[in-house]
């Protein structure tokens, strides 16, 4: 990359969320904050689900990865 034409980020694509619990969440983000669950590729070999933030078909993502425990506690977090 020139120093002519630098990198430029303009958006957020995804952001990946580890749940434990792969229905409660589900049913959080699509009942709760009413979110569009989008189609995840069938080859992925552990459980999850997408959902769509916004109304456009290039807005961003959410893809809660399930994992048996969950992470440690930190501050990490997004904000819709």
């Amino acid at each position: 990359m020139s120093d002519s034409s630098p990198f430029l980020a303009v958006r957020i694509d995804h952001v990946a969320v580890i749940v434990t619990d792969v229905d409660r969440a589900r049913r959080f983000y699509a009942d709760v904050l009413r979110l569009r669950e989008v189609p995840r590729p069938e080859s992925f070999d552990f459980p999850g689900a997408w959902f769509q933030v916004g109304t456009d078909s290039d807005g961003q993502v959410i893809h809660l990865l399930g994992q048996p425990e969950p992470d440690p506690r930190g501050r990490r977090h997004f904000c819709l």
